[in-house]
């Protein structure tokens, strides 16, 4: 493979990176659509153009427009046709800008919430496939956090992450997935299923408080229900101004965060969007339909305690935050009432993470592939019979000399004992005997035990020689060259 592409498909935003297959080259955050960072959102006009990103919220010949449809994946088909299209509309938007080419040696690496089972990743993966997209790999967002924390320099300082425990909260726009990494070792906390919560759900919030304000609530949320254009314009809407917001809480503590909306179906309304103190504290603190009469924090505290219930090792030394509400420095705080001893961290642009890690799994995988087939290639060699060939000789005359005074006394000895006391009739027949009594003996702890000194002089010459051929594959391909030692094994 020369390239390999992260596709983080979130449900309020998504992001597109490439890597290349060189070692030490990093991860490129594409640009689709005039955006790093795009909006998962697409329309389709009158002449059946699909639109993505931004342009898709605000065209105004726009006969069809979604957004927010990946969260209803597992339990809406109709999602499916969504991610569908907009898939689709990445692709040649990838094809049109010259980022990917036709035919070439590439593949893709698309994320999905933790919770997916087998099933919805193979089923998620299909529609890829049908799109048209080179070979695709469904990964768990939270593993690609997690690839991500381990190859960014930022996070290495003061920290090794595969030695110490460490807890992935991944935050997206519809779902949080959370990890536990202990000794390297990964194990996906799904904390009873995947956390239906994320950015979204705070967009919802602030439009439904915009409406809840208008003194044309009734008339407004019947558009809504009427016309998925119009409720996904303005909760796109929503959500801009609360980034706005919560960019800068200093500055929009003493100025207005406002933006007046004009909603034309029947008629026109004029609806206006607030961020201020009172709306940011509703949206994380007080209880919301949305979150079945529970609060973004109820949900988030919980949802860590839960995961503290489930780790059944060493509690996280350092808390890897990402997604883009990782920003917010009330998550911080509510992750330190939980893990109080644990450092929090986050990478400098944390909606990239994934997308990121995403091209980190691929890279990772290839050159997993490339390693372990330069070791089945050095196994079907003759280099490892040729090396113990050599030196099995000497492993024979160790081995008789350390087992002969024992066979003799506990099996040969006791043997001829039997013989003269006439419990063996002839001598013809010692030889069978005494076959199945050097052998019961040579499978008692005592024979392994005499073993063990011989073999493991016996190895060590014929681990540093067969070592001259499994360094330089390690040092070829960044595995530590002990990984495969046998000395430090000995």
């Amino acid at each position: 493979m020369e390239r390999f592409f992260g596709f983080d498909l979130g449900d309020a935003e998504s992001a597109v990176a490439v890597l290349a297959a060189e070692r030490g080259a990093k991860p490129e955050i594409l640009t689709v659509r005039d955006a790093k960072s795009m909006i998962t959102a697409y329309a389709r006009l009158l002449n059946q153009e699909l639109l993505i990103g931004e342009n898709a919220c605000y065209h105004p010949d726009a006969v069809e427009r979604k957004i927010r449809f990946k969260s209803r994946f597992l339990t809406d088909a109709e999602s499916h046709r969504d991610v569908k299209c907009f898939a689709a509309g990445v692709l040649g938007e990838l094809y049109l800008s010259g980022d990917l080419v036709q035919n070439e040696d590439c593949c893709f690496y698309v994320g999905c919430p933790a919770g997916w089972d087998k099933a919805a990743r193979e089923q998620y993966r299909y529609i890829f496939e049908k799109v048209g997209y080179p070979p695709v790999k469904i990964i768990s967002e939270s593993r690609a956090a997690l690839v991500s924390a381990c190859q960014s320099k930022h996070l290495q300082v003061g920290y090794d992450i595969l030695s110490h425990p460490v807890l992935v909260v991944d935050i997206g726009s519809s779902t949080t997935d959370f990890a536990y990494i202990a000794k390297g070792k990964e194990v996906e906390l799904r904390t009873a299923g995947e956390v239906r919560l994320g950015g979204g759900i705070m967009d919802q919030i602030v439009l439904d408080e915009a409406v809840s304000a208008s003194r044309h609530e009734k008339e407004i949320r019947a558009v809504f229900a009427k016309s998925e254009p119009w409720r996904s314009y303005c909760e796109f809407a929503a959500r801009r101004l609360k980034e706005k917001y919560y960019a800068d809480e200093e500055y929009w503590r003493s100025h207005e965060c406002s933006q007046i909306l004009s909603i034309s179906y029947d008629r026109t309304y004029k609806l206006k969007l607030v961020m201020n103190a009172q709306i940011s504290e509703k949206v994380l603190e007080r209880k919301s339909r949305f979150l079945e009469n529970r609060s973004f924090k109820e949900v988030f505290v919980e949802s860590l305690c839960e995961t503290r219930r489930h780790i059944k090792d060493e509690m996280p030394e350092l808390i890897f935050m990402t997604g883009g509400v990782s920003k917010l420095e009330a998550t911080h705080d509510w992750c330190r009432e939980v893990y109080p001893d644990a450092v929090i961290i986050t990478e400098a642009a944390p909606e990239f993470s994934v997308a990121r890690g995403l091209a980190y799994c691929g890279r990772i995988d290839e050159e997993t592939r490339q390693f372990m087939q330069e070791l089945e290639n050095l196994k079907d060699s003759s280099v490892v019979e040729r090396i113990v060939a050599e030196n099995i000789n000497d492993l024979y005359r160790k081995a008789v000399d350390s087992l002969t005074g024992p066979i003799l006394e506990n099996a040969v000895l006791p043997v001829i004992e039997e013989w003269r006391e006439g419990r063996i009739e002839r001598l013809c027949d010692i030889d069978a005997v005494l076959e199945k009594e050097i052998t019961a003996y040579l499978h008692t702890e005592e024979a392994r035990e005499l073993l063990l000194k011989p073999v493991a002089a016996w190895l060590k010459p014929v681990a540093y020689e067969l070592e001259e051929h499994t360094v330089p594959i390690c040092v070829k391909h960044g595995v530590p060259y002990r990984a495969l030692s046998l000395t430090s094994y000995l």
